[in-house]
């Protein structure tokens, strides 16, 4: 649908800067690459993180002016649209009409109409295909009482998955460790996680006190009397089933957040890993120790477990979805964790996908949903697992927690890593002023990262790094100071003295103004001007602290002092105003 809007569309010269940075990110060939010159663009789940943040950031700031996205941007986003279009609320299959925008998210959608302070409405346009009929609206008349919300236990599938449950228990089997769906696997590690809550408050619950606490579920209201007394039967077996297992095994079940055949798994593969943990793993980059963390075998089974929907990729959209292209998952991951570009991950490694949307598409969707989301939250599980083991054993060694949040933010470094955990939305960014630092002289890496990024200025970051204006401010945010109250003390009357990036000399005590580089794309340097002379620039230490000061419009006394150790700036409230 984007690229269909694109081709009635011109150019947008606006739209140059992210329209370079989305052909960097995602190759030439990207659709998305195609679309965005003309002021439009996509967004979904399974774009990277950043291409979200620099698409959501261009919407509010005008360079976009149609967006085209699933339902998910309805629900929390708030962005700046005159005009919302329903194009379809579901779509039809064997089985009859599939809803996807139900009532309650079509009223969502209204709620992005309309722009505060800028319209006096807002327009959602339904675009059923169908006969034009009244009864179209009757989603947007809804009440509160039309919208209840039915708990997924009551649907015709979690009932059979029950029934399920029941028939492998009478044929002998452990029925609570086999996968029969989602809802009726949730519904027993539910019960497990009642049983560990009881059991942490007090002691150990009875069965009436777990079946007690099954009563209350709104599941519990909306069954019929038949479906209680399957809810009923699973709880008892499923609390049994927990009686039995060592105490400390139950608790790592029970707080894992997956079903118990999953844990089941998963506690074999913290016992091999255990194993064969040493120092040297432990010390490695995120590549290196993930690597041998996840050999024999270990990543297959961990992607084998029920909670991850995607296991691999098809040679065409029209292949069936049980013939999978034979993909090196491993060596996929590890280019990932280095910080291969996307354009290239889906050269090296999908090269039998012929269409080359398809081929980018495949992998966006993959590395979102299992190297983003399942994956370091089924190694971050592991790594807790596995440190608790070391930790009752006494061992000197330990699996850094980062490991895991490498292969969310695929970053191959603790440099990038600490970027990235401090708020840094660009992958791509992150490996770059990495590989920078570790390119520069060996003395750099003895500094500390936020003092080695403050000893450049603004512009050698943008030339360094090829930074966007988005990964520019995600910068600063990241070398603020975060010891310092330059703003609080300022506001309280206080004197606040600060260094600053020298550019000329001042040999006298001298009163000054900032204001942004002239120039310079923003965010551009905050520069000092003494007698309409650039003399310096603030520090990027305190530049957001300094930018926040000056924006809020109260005046300020400015001055800048020569010193033995280099100038100062001095900041305080105007004496007028802190009279």
């Amino acid at each position: 649908m984007a690229e269909e809007i694109a081709d009635s569309l011109d150019e947008d010269p606006a739209t140059l800067a992210l329209a370079g940075l989305v052909r960097t990110r995602l190759g030439p060939e990207h659709p998305l690459a195609r679309v965005i010159p003309k002021g439009v663009a996509f967004h979904h789940a399974a774009l990277p993180v950043d291409i979200q943040s620099e698409i959501e950031d261009a919407v509010r700031t005008g360079q976009i002016n149609c967006l085209v996205a699933t339902t998910t941007l309805t629900e929390g986003i708030n962005l700046p649209f005159k005009s919302v279009v329903v194009a379809q609320r579901g779509y039809r299959s064997s089985d009859g009409f599939v809803e996807v925008i139900d009532a309650a998210r079509l009223l969502n959608a209204v709620g992005r109409a309309g722009r505060a302070g800028r319209e006096t409405e807002g327009w959602l346009i339904l675009a059923e295909h169908q006969t034009f009929h009244p009864s179209m609206f009757e989603p947007l008349n809804r009440t509160a009482i039309d919208l209840e919300m039915q708990s997924t236990m009551v649907s015709e599938a979690a009932l059979e998955q029950l029934a399920k449950l029941e028939e492998t228990a009478r044929a002998g089997q452990d029925a609570i460790f086999t996968t029969v769906g989602f809802e009726a696997n949730g519904f027993v590690r539910s019960v497990w996680l009642i049983a560990q809550a009881l059991t942490e408050l007090s002691s150990p619950p009875s069965d009436e006190e777990v079946l007690d606490a099954i009563k209350a579920t709104l599941a519990w209201q909306q069954l019929d009397e038949t479906g209680r007394a399957q809810f009923l039967e699973v709880a008892s077996r499923a609390y049994r089933s927990f009686s039995e297992q060592p105490v400390e095994k139950r608790k790592r079940w029970a707080h894992s957040g997956m079903s118990l055949p999953s844990a089941a798994s998963l506690e074999v593969v913290a016992s091999e890993v255990l194993g064969m943990i040493s120092e040297d793993v432990a010390q490695s980059e995120p590549p290196q120790a993930i690597a041998a963390i996840l050999r024999d075998g270990r990543l297959a089974r961990i992607l084998e477990l029920s909670e991850n929907q995607r296991r691999g990729f098809k040679e065409s959209r029209n292949s069936p979805r049980d013939e999978l292209l034979p993909v090196d998952l491993m060596a996929l991951l590890i280019d990932w964790v280095s910080g291969v570009d996307l354009q290239e991950l889906a050269d090296r490694h999908l090269g039998a996908v012929a269409s080359d949307d398809y081929r980018y598409e495949q992998l966006a969707e993959f590395v979102a949903s299992v190297f983003e989301h399942f994956l370091p939250w089924a190694l971050g599980t592991l790594v807790d697992w596995v440190n608790d083991a070391l930790e009752i054993q006494s061992a000197s060694v330990k699996i850094p927690d980062g490991f895991a949040a490498a292969i969310h933010y695929g970053v191959g470094t603790r440099d990038a890593l600490s970027l990235m955990l401090g708020g840094v939305r660009s992958r791509r960014l992150a490996n770059r002023v990495a590989k920078s630092r570790a390119e520069t002289h060996l003395e750099s890496l003895e500094t500390p990262l936020r003092d080695w990024l403050v000893m450049q200025e603004v512009s050698a970051w943008r030339a360094n790094f090829d930074a966007s204006p988005t990964e520019v401010a995600d910068l600063l945010a990241f070398a603020r100071d975060p010891s310092v109250q330059l703003v609080d003390k300022v506001l309280e009357g206080e004197e606040y003295t600060l260094p600053y990036v020298e550019r000329a000399a001042v040999l006298f005590d001298s009163s000054a103004s900032l204001v942004y580089e002239p120039g310079q794309p923003a965010p551009a340097p905050l520069a000092i001007l003494v007698n309409s002379e650039i003399v310096g620039t603030i520090s990027p230490y305190h530049q957001d602290d300094v930018a926040l000061l000056t924006g809020i419009g109260i005046p300020l006394d400015i001055r800048v002092r020569p010193s033995t150790s280099g100038a100062l700036l001095m900041l305080r409230l105007s004496p007028e105003d802190n009279a």
